[in-house]
């Protein structure tokens, strides 16, 4: 049922509407607030995201490299066993390096989603 207002109602009154006005202004404070939160998170998250992925395909240009390098002749298959350990902890580099990229585009994905989401019901 809908509620019909008087001009009795507090809402009319000149105290009803200067509450009415501060909760607007604070819910459009707390909206700028958000909106600059979200600028620096994602700027943050452009700038992270890029340094991963540079330093994961650094990983893997150096695993490319010790693999031809102790895959190539004699002397150096004699060297593998060393080899094969520096690339098995640089395997783990790039296993774990690619699980926090993942976790941190989840989490902007996730961040991004709840700001719009907010946003949306403060403009209703």
């Amino acid at each position: 049922r809908e509620r019909v207002l008087h001009l009795r109602d507090p809402m009319y009154s000149a105290h009803g509407i200067a509450q009415v006005q501060d909760a607007l202004a604070k819910l459009a404070a707390a909206q700028q607030n958000m909106d600059e939160v979200r600028r620096e998170a994602k700027a943050l998250f452009v700038k992270s995201a890029a340094e991963m992925t540079q330093g994961i395909q650094g990983v893997q240009t150096a695993l490319k490299i010790l693999r031809n390098y102790y895959a190539g002749d004699a002397q150096h298959v004699a060297a593998a066993g060393a080899g094969s350990s520096i690339i098995g902890i640089l395997e783990v580099v790039e296993s774990d390096m690619s699980k926090t990229f993942a976790a941190l585009q989840t989490d902007e994905q996730e961040a991004e989603a709840l700001y719009v989401k907010e946003t949306h019901e403060n403009q209703v």
